[in-house]
């Protein structure tokens, strides 16, 4: 296991084993578990369109069954036809719950970060950085691939 996303396994493990004790039923999954399908790229990978019937079938169908809280690991993927896990870099974890929250037909995924939503620039460069209104999942999706 790659020391890169040691703290991924080891952090939804323990989380999903947390709920379970306080009796909230929880699963947890690898991202490469649930088809997140990636291209080869280790650090900068880019989430392939098969993903997302994948994941749907996956984490749908699982809870039909089980009726448990996916906890999953974040900016990880599997190379389809090699299936080395990858990772997604900058801004995946963001990616990773967009992408899960389409594959899922959600109506709204929450991102809880240090700042009052997305800005339209660093607040840390520049004080000025203003609140963006709405933005689409498409929208998102662009800017994380960005590193926003």
């Amino acid at each position: 296991m790659h020391k890169v996303y040691f703290g991924e396994f080891m952090s939804t493990r323990l989380f999903a084993a947390y709920l379970n004790k306080i009796g909230h039923k929880a699963r947890q999954y690898d991202a490469f578990e649930i088809e997140i399908v990636t291209t080869d790229e280790f650090t900068n990978a880019d989430i392939l369109e098969a993903t997302y019937l994948a994941v749907s079938k996956r984490l749908l169908g699982d809870w039909s069954k089980e009726k448990s809280v996916p906890i999953v690991t974040s900016f990880l993927g599997k190379v389809r036809r090699s299936c080395a896990v990858t990772t997604l870099g900058r801004g995946g974890s963001d990616l990773t719950a967009t992408t899960i929250g389409k594959a899922s037909n959600c109506d709204v995924v929450l991102v809880w970060k240090d700042v009052d939503g997305v800005l339209t620039c660093d607040p840390n460069i520049y004080c000025g950085a203003q609140p963006v209104p709405y933005l689409t999942f498409d929208e998102a999706a662009e800017l994380a691939y960005i590193g926003a």
